[in-house]
């Protein structure tokens, strides 16, 4: 485990389970938000199936999951045959965030 001093706050750096993940603390020891990366195998079924369904072109490729104030939000890399998209999950609901050609 790694440990960094940012401002005021604190930010481990780990692996855990064969997935980096990184977690932000007050100086009062808060959890502020914690971020855990992996892939498609990471996601949850109805995630994963979600995006499948709303991509089908697409792989996922590597996923990111926030988890801040009681939410849980995934950022999903897809790639295309020419081209890459970032996408983001939250209770149902998808948006792209970027995409590349």
């Amino acid at each position: 485990m790694e440990w960094y001093n940012l401002n005021k706050d604190y930010l481990a750096k780990f692996i855990k389970n064969d997935m980096k993940k990184h977690a932000l603390f007050s100086k009062e020891g808060n959890m502020i938000y914690n971020v855990i990366y992996g892939f498609e195998k990471n996601l949850p079924e109805g995630v994963r199936s979600k995006i499948a369904e709303t991509y089908p072109d697409y792989k996922i490729t590597y996923t990111a999951k926030v988890k801040q104030s009681n939410r849980d939000i995934w950022v999903i890399n897809l790639e295309g045959f020419k081209s890459i998209m970032i996408v983001r999950y939250e209770e149902g609901d998808i948006g792209e965030i970027n995409s590349y050609k």
